[in-house]
């Protein structure tokens, strides 16, 4: 999958996920060009298995969170939030999805 920001400070990004491996991806709901919805819908419709933390800056309902969380997201946050939270809900969703050795 191919995804893309662009328009909101003139600026393109552009990034071919099948390239290199993405640890985690923080998306907002809203975005000029393709909603973070969308982006999630997509990536696992292509059965790319990354951990999505969807945040949003709309008052939170509950149909968006259960909707986020059913496309496939593994977190929702609402805005704002602190750094603290946001690095304390990365490292969770990493130490779930990423391999552990083992000391047995």
């Amino acid at each position: 999958m191919q995804g893309t920001a662009e328009k909101k400070h003139q600026n393109t990004y552009y990034y071919d996920y099948r390239q290199e491996k993405i640890d985690l991806i923080a998306t907002d709901l809203v975005l000029p060009s393709m909603g973070g919805l969308q982006i999630c819908k997509e990536l696992r419709k292509k059965n790319i298995k990354t951990p999505i933390i969807m945040i949003t800056g709309k008052k939170k309902e509950e149909i968006d969170t259960v909707l986020g969380l059913e496309i496939g997201a593994d977190d929702y946050l609402l805005k704002p939030f602190g750094i603290k939270e946001f690095l304390a809900r990365v490292n969770a969703l990493l130490r779930r999805t990423q391999p552990q050795e083992s000391d047995i």
